[in-house]
């Protein structure tokens, strides 16, 4: 418990520090953060940064996610989005847990950003280079998760949506939001 919640304290302070809710501010802020920890610590942080991510694998959070991006999202895209939303901090992590529609609404609508380009919206959310951030700093990313690996092959969590129509009823919060996109 003591790891996790030191975990969740480093990522709020680094969203904190990042200036603003972005892709590129927050990987910039999680480099600076992890160049003045141990390497221990930057392994499990990237432990704990990794299970938070696939934590997000289910059907509720990729509806929401594409939702919010425009329209469908690749794997990859929702992996890069998943790693984006836990650099957010742990507020909104444990809240998309819970009710991804209502967690992700009440965030779109305190950052104001509801009217951005689809284009935009996947750079503001591409937390891909966070997985370099953490390579940057010497973490094996490979070697230190084995465990997180088999998640891999695992499909997302919940029940699947068979149609656009489906989020109506599923995702009201966000398709009052982004629904005219």
């Amino acid at each position: 418990m003591k790891a996790a919640a030191r975990f969740w304290r480093f990522l709020d302070d680094v969203a904190a520090s990042a200036g603003d809710a972005s892709a590129t501010a927050l990987t910039s802020a999680l480099r600076s953060a992890l160049a003045s920890v141990s390497m221990a610590d930057r392994r499990q942080f990237w432990l704990r940064y990794d299970e938070a991510t696939w934590a997000l694998y289910s059907y509720d959070v990729w509806g929401c996610a594409a939702i919010t991006c425009g329209g469908d999202l690749s794997d990859d895209w929702f992996e890069y989005w998943r790693r984006w939303s836990v650099l957010q901090g742990g507020d909104l992590h444990r809240g998309m847990l819970v009710d991804p529609d209502a967690a992700l609404a009440d965030y779109w609508e305190s950052v104001g950003l509801m009217r951005l380009p689809r284009d935009a919206v996947l750079d503001f959310c591409n937390g891909e280079a966070a997985c370099s951030a953490f390579a940057d700093c010497g973490v094996d990313l490979w070697a230190t998760s084995r465990r997180v690996r088999a998640r891999m092959d695992a499909g997302p969590a919940g029940t699947p949506w068979t149609s656009r129509s489906e989020w109506q009823q599923r995702f009201p919060a966000l398709i009052r939001l982004f629904g005219g996109r």
